[in-house]
């Protein structure tokens, strides 16, 4: 068999699978379209540069740039969903955050207790029954 027939690649599929791997590389995808998934090692470079956190905003887990190196730092495959949806943001955006929600269920309380107590004041509660 002359040498011009012969295949590149030994195996039919491993051709695929190399220009697969170049376009990852790359930051392509089959679908030009498609959003690119970041690393984790460029979600942690960002982080570190900008000197902020990282935000996962399906969970509303925040993590220090060293606590998702070691969360995820190590998976290598089956983290593309989570890796594409997490956001980097200052931390303070979590606090100020945070302290909205706190506020948000202390009013909602301070209308429950004084509704309670408005209709415990009025003549409309039913003492308790002796059970003897």
């Amino acid at each position: 068999m002359p040498d011009m027939y012969k295949p590149i690649h030994p195996h039919p599929g491993a051709k695929y699978r190399e220009e697969q791997l170049i376009r990852d590389i790359q930051g392509y995808s089959q679908d030009p379209d498609q959003k690119r998934i970041p690393h984790c090692a460029e979600i942690l470079q960002k982080a570190r540069m900008a000197r902020q956190w990282i935000y996962d905003p399906k969970t509303h887990e925040w993590y220090s740039p060293d606590e998702f190196d070691k969360a995820f730092g190590k998976i290598m495959v089956g983290n593309e969903t989570m890796l594409a949806r997490v956001v980097i943001k200052h931390p303070n955006e979590g606090i100020e955050a945070g302290y909205k929600v706190v506020a948000k269920m202390q009013e909602k309380l301070n209308s429950l207790v004084q509704r309670v107590v408005k209709w415990g004041t009025a003549d409309n509660h039913i003492e308790p029954t002796n059970r003897a």
